[in-house]
């Protein structure tokens, strides 16, 4: 997908950590280590590529807003 995503024009690799959503009840640290191995795991795919992976903590919304608008 992230190939044909290319295709179009450019592509942003990014997560965003929203913290809110990591500090809910049925969240746990087993969980964010998954996450945090598997974001390692695509960001070695993606150099292959060519491409960074960008990791943003805060707001999906705010962090979208710095990104277009730049």
């Amino acid at each position: 997908m992230l190939s044909q995503a290319a295709a179009r024009g450019d592509v942003l690799p990014l997560y965003v950590v929203e913290s809110e959503l990591w500090c809910e009840a049925d969240m746990s640290g087993r969980q964010w280590a998954f996450v945090a191995e598997a974001l390692e795991g695509l960001k070695a795919d993606l150099q292959t590529c060519g491409q960074p992976l960008l990791v943003r903590t805060g707001e999906m919304i705010d962090v979208l807003n710095v990104h277009l608008s730049t």
